[in-house]
């Protein structure tokens, strides 16, 4: 069983999916900012409407990207989302060990800068919204465009490591926002290691099991400390 369709993607179709993975994102995270700063200046209900359009605009694209899968003719077992393996039992060693290693060089980098720890968000009450949506939304989107159609378009055009190295520099890239420049270094390994954990157990399922692990790590410390 290989593990890209026989018809994979073109290149006009993979770059559709990401302009409207980073159009959609934007706004989503734009929105909840605004939503957020501004709930915690006047709590209203305006400002919580703002906050719930997040995960809506969230599930909006993950209506997209269903939409366009069928188009590209591809099931979801071919985009990478396979029935659960015992193998991936093994994740309860890798998912600790992968964000072991991501936070290592986190902090790595930010005391080779000398740079502070920013705060995280302050707790306000429509908080699990957005942990909800980072935690389990935005990988889901993510996955489905990085390690799902990215996948189905390199795999039969490069190598193990041509196939790692691209999708891993293009998820840096697409996460190149303000601030973020120094930390390029740990967007490919959390790339890398995502797209080694989806080639070794052949299921989307492994990355997306890692991203929220990370995700939810990333979330709910700064918010519950």
């Amino acid at each position: 069983m290989t593990d890209f369709p026989a018809r994979p993607p073109d290149f006009w179709a993979i770059a559709r999916a990401l302009f409207v993975l980073l159009g959609l994102s934007f706004w989503a995270q734009l929105l909840f900012h605004t939503g957020y700063t501004a709930y915690a200046d006047r709590p209203e209900p305006r400002a919580l409407f703002y906050c719930a359009l997040m995960p809506l605009l969230l599930l909006v694209l993950l209506a997209l990207q269903n939409r366009q899968r069928q188009r590209l003719g591809l099931s979801w077992a071919e985009l990478g989302f396979r029935r659960p393996r015992r193998s991936l039992l093994q994740l309860l060693w890798q998912l600790p060990l992968a964000y072991g290693l991501l936070l290592l060089l986190f902090h790595g980098l930010r005391l080779l800068v000398g740079a502070p720890l920013s705060p995280g968000p302050t707790p306000l009450p429509p908080w699990w919204l957005f942990a909800a949506s980072i935690i389990f939304l935005v990988p889901l989107v993510e996955e489905i465009v990085f390690r799902g159609l990215l996948f189905c378009y390199l795999q039969p055009r490069y190598r193990r490591r041509g196939v790692l190295g691209w999708s891993s520099a293009l998820f840096a890239l697409v996460h190149l926002g303000e601030g973020a420049l120094l930390l390029q270094p740990y967007f490919f390994l959390m790339g890398w290691l995502l797209g080694w954990l989806r080639l070794h157990h052949r299921n989307l399922w492994a990355a997306v099991a890692l991203h929220c692990f990370i995700n939810a790590g990333a979330t709910l410390i700064p918010l519950l400390i």
